[in-house]
């Protein structure tokens, strides 16, 4: 479902909720006047309204995830307006009363006409109960009886009402929400019922009387306030233990951040949460996680967050001191509370809660619950990162064990061909020696001898491997090398492996960079390598071999013009056992060690080996050497220009 339908269907069901409580009110009026007992309202009607609205200013919360019912001692004014109003009159006062107070807060139209019809339900059904129960007397037992019993009507309607909008707007079930707020919205309601009651009965003695009641007033609010304090405290409490249950078992990143984020908000009764953290690449990234969906947090939240979140610890800012990217995601915010790991933490974790719900109550122990959660945070963190990293080795070896059994099976054909070849052209010879031809003899032998060569190279590359892996190559030895000798022979020896392939041009233009100092025997190996990398998988096509001076290093590349690799896999292409083209590899040969043994031997020589993307769309290999040592002093240097060999294309590498 998305955000827009299911922000949809919640007003849908809160309208309908509205409409219940509306036709509720007009079917118990409608009753009233059917009883007789409606009345009409008189200028009593406007003190009951005013004083309604002042005591809900003296509203206390108790939070519900992230909405909250308010406890009020409104029942001491309904007890009241019971005593001295018609049902038209109590009415009237309480739903005026109740618009007064939501203006006050600067509630919404929509929570404001809830409100308006839930308090007219209530309203209505104690004035028809009390006039049904009967009392004429505020100094009549019954009467008292009456009037507690219907101002306890009024409290349990509201709550059932409230308990059932946040049932829809939390996701819960209307039972649970009913029973949790049920406890302190009755204790309140007897306890102010009851000193309405005594205010009610002092006054018709004494209006002097009423004074005695107001430390009385005063000290109930403050307790009730003191324990939807301390009830608030006690369920964060909880649910910091819930919270840490409930992530430990979290494992990527991305899921250990927005739940991160969904617990936290769900810890201090917030509208949206944001978990921030420090990646691989020590960028900061974060989740934003509201009531409908999760999403990464922009660029501009992030800094906002971190520009006022504390150094280490937490706490609370008002709305004036909230930065305007994060009022954006959550305009009607009226305070953030913040929390950061300590300062130096290897894996550094900054929450956000931003709240909707109003009130100084518990400020600061919402900073320090935030602040107890993020020490767990940091260990989920941590925790999901080491799973990443065990699941990443993991599966490296695994891709290793497979590529080590590709690269069985792949020597097993490597060698079975061309000691094939060898057997059968030895045989042949054997059998019919007698009655074959010089040349005929010549063409059997020359085939011996190259599928003989191929076997030795293959050997030689797994001795290497070995050598490579054990950290047991052999020393270099540098010497002069002439480039375009060494390409002549490498030319040479191809195109008599491909004697069928058409010999390429050569074209060498010598400058000084066409002699290195370097080992002979091991870029010889290199380069052959590269060299019938492009000569195999694309013959037609050119190559270029050119050399170049840059500062202190030598740069060889090896061009074509093919269609080249994937950016993704030139990486992959100088990993042990790895070949991109499974069919090529099958019909040319290769056992995925080529460019994996360059790269290495590249290593030895005090070089690197890189693949890139040619100009005209082929690959490029760079071979990095170390440049020839400085000449004597009052030498000239010729300037360096590129050497060119033009031949046959490749596009994969030899062993890829």
């Amino acid at each position: 479902m998305t955000r827009e339908a299911a922000a949809h269907q919640l007003r849908g069901r809160v309208v309908a909720l509205t409409a219940l409580n509306l036709t509720v009110a007009a079917a118990l009026m409608a009753a009233a006047a059917a009883a007789g007992l409606l009345g009409a309202p008189s200028m009593a009607v406007i003190p009951f309204a005013g004083a309604i609205a002042a005591v809900g200013a003296l509203q206390m919360n108790v939070e519900f995830g992230r909405h909250a019912c308010w406890v009020t001692v409104v029942e001491a004014v309904v007890v009241g307006m019971l005593l001295h109003l018609q049902p038209a009159g109590v009415l009237a006062a309480a739903v005026l009363g109740e618009a007064l107070a939501c203006a006050w807060q600067r509630q919404p139209p929509a929570k404001l006409l809830y409100n308006l019809a839930s308090t007219a339900a209530a309203a209505t059904a104690a004035a028809l109960a009390f006039g049904l129960l009967g009392g004429d007397a505020a100094t009549d037992p019954i009467t008292w009886l009456a009037v507690l019993a219907a101002a306890g009507l009024y409290t349990t309607a509201t709550c059932a009402s409230t308990s059932a909008v946040l049932a829809v707007l939390e996701g819960r079930r209307f039972r649970e929400v009913f029973a949790g707020s049920l406890a302190p919205v009755a204790i309140a309601g007897v306890v102010s019922a009851t000193i309405g009651l005594v205010a009610v009965v002092l006054a018709s003695v004494t209006p002097a009387a009423l004074l005695l009641i107001v430390p009385l007033v005063l000290v109930m609010v403050a307790e009730i306030r003191r324990l939807a304090v301390h009830r608030a405290e006690h369920l964060r409490f909880e649910r910091l233990y819930a919270a840490s249950s409930r992530t430990g078992n979290l494992q990527g990143l991305p899921e250990v951040l927005s739940n991160l984020a969904d617990e936290a908000r769900l810890l201090v009764t917030g509208a949206a949460g944001i978990c921030c953290t420090l990646d691989r690449a020590g960028e900061w990234q974060g989740f934003v996680v509201d009531d409908l969906h999760a999403r990464p947090a922009s660029p501009a939240e992030l800094a906002a967050i971190l520009d006022v979140s504390p150094q280490s610890g937490g706490l609370e800012l008002p709305s004036a001191a909230i930065p305007e990217a994060l009022r954006e995601a959550l305009p009607a915010i009226e305070s953030v509370v913040l929390a950061r790991s300590e300062a130096g933490a290897s894996n550094p974790v900054v929450l956000a809660v931003l709240r909707e719900l109003g009130g100084e109550d518990g400020a600061g122990s919402r900073g320090d619950v935030l602040t107890a959660f993020i020490g767990h945070a940091v260990l989920t963190i941590a925790n999901a990162r080491l799973y990443a990293d065990v699941a990443a080795a993991l599966a490296h070896q695994v891709d290793l064990n497979r590529q080590k059994d590709d690269f069985v099976a792949v020597v097993s054909h490597e060698l079975r061909t061309p000691l094939a070849s060898m057997i059968g052209s030895v045989a042949t010879l054997k059998r019919l020696d007698a009655r074959m031809s010089t040349e005929q003899r010549g063409t059997l032998v020359e085939m011996a001898l190259r599928q003989g060569a191929r076997l030795q190279r293959l050997i030689e590359e797994l001795l290497l491997l070995a050598t490579v892996e054990d950290g047991q190559a052999a020393a270099c030895a540098t010497e002069a090398v002439e480039l375009p000798r060494m390409v002549e022979e490498i030319i040479g020896a191809l195109a008599e492996q491909h004697p069928n392939a058409p010999r390429p041009d050569i074209q060498f233009v010598p400058s000084d960079c066409a002699r290195v100092h370097t080992d002979e025997q091991k870029l010889h190996q290199v380069l052959c390598n590269l060299i019938e990398n492009a000569y195999k998988y694309a013959a037609g096509g050119a190559i270029r071999v050119q050399a170049s001076n840059v500062g202190d290093r030598i740069l060889i590349d090896v061009i074509d013009s093919g269609p080249g690799i994937d950016p993704a896999d030139r990486e992959r292409v100088f990993e042990r056992f790895v070949q991109l083209d499974q069919t090529s590899t099958r019909s040319h040969g290769g056992t995925g060690l080529g460019l994996y043994l360059c790269r290495q031997v590249a290593t030895l020589l005090g070089g690197t080996l890189t693949l890139s993307e040619a100009h005209e769309g082929g690959c490029c290999f760079t071979l990095t050497l170390p440049a020839v040592p400085p000449q004597p002093a009052g030498a000239e240097r010729p300037p360096c220009g590129p050497s060119q060999l033009v031949g046959a294309s490749s596009t994969m590498g030899a062993d890829q």
